[in-house]
């Protein structure tokens, strides 16, 4: 079974090439959500093996959507993106408990690499 990633950030387009990318390695299935509503909505149907989260969105943003996940399911990894001017909402994240933080842009093979680390799937 491959591991499910759950993708969060309002922005559409960053989730579709967040989401194309890790599909185009053929060893991951990807859900996606604009919010960290939705986000747990979705949690709380599906088990996830890693969380992808922006970290400033409206409905909920990605430090509540960490901190949800720290008290309901710990053992799920997060890496926490932002593409806020500074780092100081990336710090709040590993803070709490993300495994990774990555300041928007950054190249997508380095999500590739992070995701398959944390996950312990060996390059196809």
């Amino acid at each position: 079974m491959k591991p499910r990633i759950l993708i969060v950030d309002d922005e559409a387009l960053v989730r579709g090439v967040f989401s194309r990318r890790l599909l185009r390695e053929g060893d991951f299935e990807c859900d996606e959500a604009a919010n960290g509503r939705q986000a747990v909505e979705l949690a709380k149907q599906n088990h996830y093996d890693l969380v992808i989260t922006d970290i400033v969105m409206p409905d909920e943003d990605g430090i509540e959507l960490i901190n949800w996940y720290r008290h309901e399911s710990p053992e799920t990894p997060i890496f926490a993106v932002s593409a806020a001017p500074n780092d100081l909402f990336l710090r709040t994240a590993l803070k709490l408990g993300a495994q990774r933080s990555f300041l928007k842009p950054f190249p997508l093979d380095d999500l590739v690499e992070a995701v398959r680390e944390i996950l312990g799937v060996n390059q196809g």
